[in-house]
């Protein structure tokens, strides 16, 4: 089947549609609870985010390109953008957000030792209440604690 003939057989199809009052014709699911457009990315965006990649912030590079981060994110991964570039640039913007490294986990079990308080521990590690918390759940299951 070519694509003219394809074109007639949609066209054809919406016309019944229309004519007898059964609005789905064809059989396909409508999708009426989303009312999402696809954005294609243009040579100049995909230009542009090589070169602010890991130099602006997440709210910068949202407002520019008009998407969500995690968009942006994935279209970096998929040019082949190095992706520990942006676990670097989520620990500078993210704060409390970020991932545990070596000696976030060892300031940890100190403070803990210490007996100081889980919101104090929080605030010097930058980390939200609940993220230490789960990460001494963690290290005491694993047998790291």
């Amino acid at each position: 089947m070519t694509v003219e003939e394809f074109e007639a057989v949609i066209m054809r199809a919406k016309a019944l549609s229309k004519a007898s009052g059964y609005g789905n014709v064809l059989g396909l699911k409508k999708r009426s609870y989303t009312k999402r457009v696809l954005k294609f990315w243009e040579d100049q965006e995909e230009m542009d985010l090589r070169k602010l990649w890991g130099k602006s912030t997440k709210e910068e590079l949202e407002k520019k390109f008009g998407r969500t981060f995690i968009a942006i994110f994935h279209k970096g991964l998929e040019l082949g953008l190095d992706r520990e570039v942006y676990k670097k640039f989520s620990r500078k913007n993210k704060g409390n957000n970020a991932s545990w490294n070596e000696s976030d986990e060892v300031n940890l079990k100190n403070f803990h030792k210490q007996g100081m308080d889980i919101s104090q521990i929080a605030a010097k590690l930058h980390k939200t209440v609940k993220q230490c918390q789960d990460k001494i759940k963690n290290l005491k299951t694993f047998g790291r604690w």
